[in-house]
């Protein structure tokens, strides 16, 4: 989860954080040591558009963009299914 701005599409208002889950593909884990401390990293590449179906299902088309973020910030692992053109988050 993340706190997200959720006017941020509005650059007058007022800032409000709400938390949001996002789901991705962790590619690589790594080290980066700044001011001499060690940081947890992760490279990860970013699911979008998620549908939920009838059956409370979590389906997306495709990936997106890819970014590294600290990995105090990954809540749990899931797993993906592809069936054809649709995948499947577990």
């Amino acid at each position: 989860k993340f706190l997200v701005d959720k006017n941020a599409h509005r650059p007058k208002a007022l800032i409000v954080f709400e938390e949001q889950d996002f789901y991705g593909q962790v590619l690589y884990y790594f080290t980066h040591k700044y001011k001499n401390k060690p940081n947890l990293l992760a490279y990860i590449y970013w699911v979008r558009n998620i549908e939920i179906s009838r059956n409370n299902i979590k389906l997306f088309q495709y990936f997106d963009e890819k970014s590294i973020i600290d990995i105090a910030a990954i809540d749990c692992c899931v797993g993906f299914l592809k069936i054809e053109k649709t995948n499947i988050l577990l």
